[in-house]
């Protein structure tokens, strides 16, 4: 896990690269996390158009910390709802491990676990609703198929 100075000189580093000037990376530390957790799929058109400059600054600070073989909190969520999605060996041994999903304190749980959840939680069988499982702050889900497409 990288320190908050790893977490620094990799931005400064990517910035250097990527965007460059007089500016003060870390004020662009904000919009970049928030760019980095608001688009999950970054194979998409979404991820390139909506703020290239932004899309290019979060994959050059993204291949820093890996060279150092390091992540940050961001990261966590986002590899293992890329490691469920490209592994089906892995969803299923979710699936055997863990038959149901509880999950306290829904609302704060961000996009990609969100993401997570929704894909691991056959929701509509259930008699959930998407806007139900965002508003819920307690929820115990059957597990009833694991779909890690890219919603």
């Amino acid at each position: 896990m990288a320190t908050q100075r790893e977490q620094r000189v990799a931005l400064a580093k990517a910035f250097g690269r990527t965007i460059g000037g007089p500016e003060d990376p870390d004020d662009w530390n904000f919009r970049m996390g928030c760019y980095r957790r608001s688009i999950l799929n970054r194979d998409s058109t979404q991820w390139q158009t909506e703020d290239p400059e932004l899309a290019r600054l979060v994959v050059a600070y993204e291949e820093e910390l890996r060279s150092k073989g390091l992540i940050d909190f961001d990261d966590m969520p986002l590899l293992a709802v890329k490691a469920l999605r490209e592994n089906t060996w892995l969803q299923r041994a979710m699936l055997a491990k863990y038959p149901v999903l509880v999950v306290d304190e829904y609302q704060d749980l961000g996009r990609a676990l969100h993401r997570m959840v929704r894909a691991c939680a056959s929701a509509p069988a259930l008699g959930y609703s998407p806007s139900a499982m965002r508003t819920s702050q307690y929820m115990a889900l059957r597990v009833r198929a694991l779909s890690f497409s890219n919603r």
